[in-house]
């Protein structure tokens, strides 16, 4: 007869005569084999051949079944028996694999690729005022905020300020700036970097209404640690100015640099700057740099005391100032 058992198992049997007047066992038999599937379902008889694929049972009531090893659990086979003295017996069938590890090794699942890390915000925004009244009323606000998303393999970058002054109800300083940044990193861990960075300025005592520019190049990580840090980048791109004397769109080249170190566990510093020749007007340029010493009023450095300096320079400013300095002190919540 053909007997089939469905399940997990896999189980086909061969076909074999019929035994008559042949019963389950009431007990398990300690001579016999025991086969155990994965579904928790118990075999008993004898293990009379087996592979890397299968193994054959012999089963007192339903004869030969064939059984997939993905669908088996374990085996536990019946001691071998004691033959009479003189009259030694063959070793059982498989007895040298019944001696090995018969534990089925189940099929190597697919490596998972660990998912990659979320980007991570943060910012800051600082707030700074101060004033004097006498024989002269001065009154001078700033005010900035900063944007970044860290990836682990790039950083976007958004800073903008605001500058305002007054100096006896006339105004001295009325200044907006916006610069963002991208950065690509070429390998997780590199130090090299590809960057494009675009800026507006507005400001109100400067030869022009507005200046917009756009860059782009490479950088390179020189340090790297967790106290420090220095950035070095170079590229080149293109400013044009409205409302003023000149409205040509100018190329420039750009060399920077950005550095930070954390003096303790409350003091840090942090300086750059970025240098601008003009590349159709070799006597022309502009330079740009930038201080900071930020102090952590609280154990958790969301909020901090910053005192810093900002240095603008620019060789043809038209009627204006060329070099322009700003000194401030601003409470910073960082987020």
């Amino acid at each position: 007869m053909a007997i089939g058992i469905a399940g997990p198992a896999a189980v086909t049997a061969q076909p074999d005569e019929p035994r008559a007047g042949v019963e389950a066992p009431a007990t398990l038999d300690a001579s016999l084999d025991t086969v155990t599937l994965v579904t928790g379902e118990t075999l008993t008889g004898r293990v009379v051949a087996q592979d890397n694929e299968t193994i054959t049972l012999d089963h007192p009531v339903l004869g030969e079944i064939v059984l997939t090893r993905s669908g088996v659990a374990s085996i536990a086979l019946a001691p071998a028996p004691i033959a009479p003295a003189g009259k030694p017996e063959p070793a059982p069938v498989d007895q040298i694999a019944a001696t090995a590890d018969l534990s089925i090794a189940q099929p190597a699942a697919d490596p998972i690729e660990p998912a990659e890390p979320p980007a991570v915000w943060s910012g800051r925004f600082e707030l700074g005022a101060n004033g004097a009244s006498g024989n002269s009323d001065t009154t001078s606000i700033y005010a900035a905020l900063g944007v970044k998303r860290e990836a682990p393999l790039s950083t976007f970058t958004d800073d903008l300020s605001y500058r305002l002054a007054t100096d006896d109800g006339a105004t001295t300083t009325n200044r907006f700036f916006n610069r963002a940044r991208y950065e690509r990193r070429l390998a997780e861990d590199g130090r090299w970097s590809w960057f494009a960075q675009t800026s507006q300025e507005v400001d109100e005592f400067k030869d022009y209404d507005l200046r917009l520019s756009g860059s782009g190049g490479v950088g390179y990580d020189a340090i790297q640690t967790e106290r420090t840090t220095l950035s070095l980048y170079a590229g080149a791109g293109a400013a044009r100015e409205f409302g003023g004397t000149d409205d040509n769109l100018n190329p420039f080249a750009l060399v920077g640099a950005a550095y930070s170190h954390r003096l303790n566990g409350r003091v840090s510093l942090s300086a750059g700057g970025e240098f601008e020749p003009r590349l159709d007007d070799a006597g022309e340029f502009r330079l740009r740099g930038k201080a900071a010493l930020d102090v952590d009023l609280n154990e958790s450095g969301s909020l901090k005391l910053s005192l810093g300096v900002e240095d603008e320079f620019d060789s043809d400013p038209g009627a204006a100032q060329k070099n322009d300095v700003y000194y401030y002190a601003s409470i910073v919540y960082a987020f």
